[in-house]
């Protein structure tokens, strides 16, 4: 049996996993994308309409990545 307090413990996990598995996809389709020759602002516009986010919220992820060159 599983108690409230544990509930809302384990939803919370699934949701942070979830959301660093987006930020993880995004970073991956971006570098593919740039690698493939495409602008930063058409990547960012795909990959947001690809996942359901604003170029805005992909751009937020790919600023804080290191390893894209930003």
């Amino acid at each position: 049996m599983v108690t409230t307090g544990a509930l809302c413990l384990l939803t919370g996990g699934v949701r942070m996993t979830s959301r660093k598995a987006t930020e993880e996809t995004v970073r991956r389709l971006f570098k593919a994308y740039l690698r493939h020759g495409m602008n930063r602002d058409n990547a960012a516009m795909l990959i947001g309409a690809s996942l359901g986010m604003t170029p805005a919220d992909v751009t937020k992820i790919i600023e804080t990545d290191t390893d894209t060159g930003t």
